[in-house]
């Protein structure tokens, strides 16, 4: 999967490069809201599938009611593994929305950080941070580490170090100078200046030759006269 990250080539200067990390920091926000969304459409109609890059609380919630209403096949097994008797009937459908509800708020909630923190409005770059942080804690707190969790860690590490980063660009840029545009200066060629003070001389001497002959002959028709 690509992971977004600023493409810059050559050497750049700080502000630049700046501008890129805050910029790297909401495209990685952007991506994990995309790929939180298609999980939770994916869950919701029955497929046992989820990608890495993904907020993990809202693809919970959306989990657990479709698992408590009854809607995935295996749900039988789990509820008599949970020590619950199916044939009681499953938990009813309005908690499988309210729980779906709830997990697209907290998307919502990521979209408006990710489009009011443009224009370097790091305070929404600042609350992006603070709730998947605290989606990190819950997946730590319901999935602990292990092998099976481990690159959804590692996922989660990247987006965190990212926005991080991102927040911590925009306050180095408060602090930088503006940068003035360079200043273009025409290069002049001195030998091309020189070669043309040379012609410029030799039409001036040319005219002044054509101009002799005319007063000649003005000089010799007084003198006829």
């Amino acid at each position: 999967m690509a992971l977004f990250k600023a493409n810059t080539r050559g050497p750049v200067s700080p502000r630049l490069a700046a501008e890129n990390t805050y910029t790297t920091a909401r495209a990685n926000l952007l991506l994990v809201v995309a790929i939180t969304t298609l999980n939770i459409i994916l869950c919701l109609c029955g497929a046992d599938s989820y990608f890495l890059f993904s907020a993990n609380i809202p693809y919970f919630l959306v989990y657990m009611g479709m698992l408590l209403c009854g809607k995935f096949d295996f749900s039988e097994q789990v509820f008599l593994e949970m020590g619950f008797d199916p044939a009681e009937g499953y938990f009813p459908t309005a908690i499988l929305i309210g729980l779906t509800v709830i997990a697209f708020l907290i998307v919502a909630a990521f979209v408006l950080c990710y489009i009011f923190s443009s224009k370097h409005r790091v305070g929404w770059l600042i609350a992006a941070l603070v709730f998947f942080g605290l989606d990190t804690l819950g997946m730590l707190g319901l999935y602990g580490i292990s092998l099976d969790s481990i690159l959804d860690i590692l996922f989660h590490a990247w987006v965190l170090y990212y926005l991080i980063a991102g927040i911590s660009a925009h306050f180095k840029l408060k602090n930088m100078p503006v940068e003035e545009e360079p200043v273009v200066v025409a290069a002049v060629d001195t030998e091309a200046a020189a070669t043309g003070t040379v012609w410029d001389a030799l039409n001036n001497e040319a005219a002044a030759s054509r101009e002799q002959p005319t007063e000649a002959t003005e000089d010799e028709t007084k003198s006829e006269e």
